[in-house]
């Protein structure tokens, strides 16, 4: 069911499934999808946006810019791939979102220090 919120700079239409409010309808159909294969056992342990704080070296990174507020990464899902035995985390990006700067060092970070891949959709 979508409600009409406000879009975004994107165009994004917020969308609503239950009480979880998506950023977007490709999101909350990836969720639908994503909710299939939890039934189906393909998946388990399905967790809405995941946060992941970032430390090096055990300390956490802090932003200058924000008050000393520790830098985190917020995900769209992660799940356990069943099939392939692995933790999955995952964002949801349009082609345009895919290409910008900030998130791709945010992307980098996160690979780099928790040794695992984002998987963009």
């Amino acid at each position: 069911m979508r409600y009409p919120f406000k879009t975004n700079k994107y165009s994004n239409i917020k969308t609503k499934i239950g009480d979880n409010l998506f950023d977007s309808k490709k999101e909350s159909e990836r969720f639908i999808t994503l909710k299939l294969l939890e039934r189906a056992g393909r998946i388990e342990n399905l967790k809405l946006q995941p946060k992941f704080k970032f430390e090096i070296n055990g300390k956490p990174l802090k932003s200058k810019t924000k008050g000393s507020k520790q830098v985190t990464y917020t995900a769209d899902f992660s799940y356990f791939d069943v099939d392939k035995g692995v933790d999955v985390v995952e964002d949801v990006k349009s082609a345009a979102t895919k290409k910008l700067y900030a998130f791709k060092i945010k992307k980098a970070l996160f690979e780099t220090i928790y040794d695992m891949e984002l998987t963009i959709t």
